[in-house]
């Protein structure tokens, strides 16, 4: 098992909800260990939209990193988030954005 950290924001409709869902949709699929507090923050960027709440989680998964990417942006997509731009610049509103904040492997050296 591999340790990882993954990085969730809302910042449409009832954010802690759509935290806890995004939360629940990842428990079926990696071992969720700790989830942080849920914080408040400003948006960057286009300052024209709702502060985001957001969270970390640690979990543990035997899923390869680039497997995991598709399963978040697959998570993503059921929970819906609209892209949209502002001039050159792209930005999204989020009910449940996931970024992969740190993918750590452990590599037993005593075998070499």
């Amino acid at each position: 098992m591999v340790k990882v950290y993954l990085g969730l924001g809302s910042n449409l409709g009832n954010k802690s909800a759509n935290l806890k869902k995004a939360i629940s949709y990842l428990e079926k699929y990696v071992k969720v260990t700790k989830i942080s507090a849920f914080y408040k923050t400003e948006p960057v960027g286009y300052k024209n939209q709702d502060w985001f709440l957001n969270c970390v989680i640690e979990a543990e998964t035997e899923i390869k990193p680039l497997y995991l990417l598709e399963l978040l942006k697959s998570i993503e997509k059921k929970l819906k988030t609209y892209n949209f731009l502002q001039g050159n610049e792209r930005y999204k509103y989020e009910l449940g954005g996931k970024d992969i904040a740190v993918y750590t492997i452990t590599v037993d050296t005593s075998k070499y």
